[in-house]
């Protein structure tokens, strides 16, 4: 008489397709990545693996932090991508600063018109931080993509979002935004993603 008990069945990764993104809805841990360079360059993944962090507060459960592992770069390319993220992160800074001056400016010049609301003012100060952006991709962005050339790859990104489940239910998701169109063709086939 056998009473060993079988190993519960693996789940793999639950991911679905959104545009250009994959949203991964359930086992994180269980992605899938094809073993060669995600910079799309078709070398075999080096001794590097970079892994990718967010967090965001989300209602009911608080702050969630979430790692992503093991997204694999040769050797050659992962000097480009560490440099990608730090112009991603100033371009980020450079943003925030730029559209909270211009924020502050238009805000003063609409308070001189005495009939000015205040939810007009939070209208200003969004617009204003979303012109900051586009300012800091034009003064960072595409001058580093210029200058930089071969020196500068676009990583793997990001971020968490809260969405209605399949169940019905809120939860958590993470959105990938993979910018190699081969190697998300290759990710979506090793996953099983259709679409």
């Amino acid at each position: 008489m056998n009473t060993s008990v079988p190993p519960p069945l693996e789940k793999a990764a639950k991911i679905r397709r959104a545009k250009k993104n994959f949203v991964i809805e359930e086992n994180i841990d269980k992605i899938k990545w094809p073993q060669e360079c995600a910079n799309g360059c078709g070398q075999p993944v080096g001794m590097t693996n970079d892994s990718l962090e967010m967090s965001k507060d989300f209602k009911g459960l608080g702050k969630v932090n979430v790692v992503i592992k093991d997204i694999p770069y040769c050797q050659e390319c992962y000097p480009r991508i560490k440099t990608g993220k730090t112009v991603n992160t100033i371009r980020l800074v450079v943003g925030i600063i730029i559209g909270i001056l211009l924020g502050v400016f238009m805000i003063i010049q609409q308070f001189q018109d005495q009939s000015t609301q205040f939810i007009l003012c939070g209208f200003i100060f969004l617009i204003s931080i979303l012109i900051g952006y586009g300012i800091a991709w034009l003064l960072v962005k595409l001058p580093a993509k210029l200058i930089l050339g071969k020196h500068f790859a676009e990583p793997i990104g990001g971020n968490l979002i809260e969405e209605k489940k399949a169940d019905g239910k809120q939860g958590m998701s993470v959105v990938l935004t993979i910018p190699n169109n081969d190697y998300a063709a290759k990710f979506a086939a090793l996953n099983g993603v259709v679409g």
